[in-house]
C-alpha cells in the first residue's frame, strides 16, 4: 500500500473514484454527484493541470483504492493556506490505518513545495476517523461552522490547522 501524487494523465481514474465517493457519500462533501458527473473532460483536464493544487492517489499495487487532494485555500488572499479536501478510501480498506498514507504524502508535498505557512482540514461533525487522522498529525481545533453540504443538509463542520512557520 502507497499514496502518491497523481500525474496529470490520471485525472480519469482519480474522477472515477470521486464519483463513486459521490455516490456513497455527499453527506460529507461540499459537492454532489450530479453537479461534477455535468462537468466535461475539460473541466476535470483543467483541475488536474492548475498548479495551485494536487491531486493524489491511494494505492492497493497497481489498485486506485483511495484519494484525497490539496487546493490552496481561496479564503486566504495571500495563497499561503494549503487545504486538504476530498479524501475517500473504499470501504474495504477502512480501518486500516491507511489514511495515514494520504496524510503523509499530501503534508509531504506541501512541505515540499515551500508555497505554504499553514494547512487546514475540516470534517463533518461525527465524522471520527477524519478526526483522528487530524489529530495524529497534530492539527489544532481552530473553529466550528454550520455549513450546507453536497447532498443539500446543513450540519457542523469542525475546522483545524497545522502551522508550518
Amino acid at each position: 500500500m502507497f499514496a502518491r501524487a497523481l500525474k496529470s494523465d490520471e485525472w480519469q481514474r482519480y474522477r472515477d473514484l470521486r464519483f463513486e465517493a459521490l455516490a456513497a457519500h455527499e453527506d460529507v462533501y461540499g459537492s454532489c454527484l450530479a453537479i461534477e458527473k455535468a462537468w466535461g473532460d475539460d473541466v476535470w483536464i483543467d483541475l488536474f493541470s492548475d498548479q495551485r493544487h494536487q491531486f493524489f492517489g491511494l494505492f492497493d499495487r497497481e489498485n486506485l483504492i483511495g484519494s484525497g487532494a490539496v487546493f490552496t485555500d481561496r479564503n486566504d488572499k495571500a495563497g499561503k493556506t494549503a487545504l486538504l479536501a476530498s479524501a475517500y478510501i473504499q470501504p474495504d480498506y477502512r480501518g486500516q490505518g491507511l489514511s495515514r498514507l494520504l496524510y503523509e504524502a499530501r503534508i509531504r508535498w506541501i512541505v515540499e513545495s515551500d508555497r505554504f505557512d499553514r494547512i487546514a482540514v475540516g470534517h463533518k461533525q461525527g465524522n471520527e476517523a477524519s478526526r483522528r487522522a487530524n489529530q495524529h498529525f497534530g492539527f489544532i481545533k481552530t473553529g466550528t461552522e454550520e455549513i450546507m453540504w453536497g447532498d443539500g443538509s446543513t450540519d457542523i463542520k469542525h475546522t483545524y490547522e497545522l502551522r508550518l512557520r
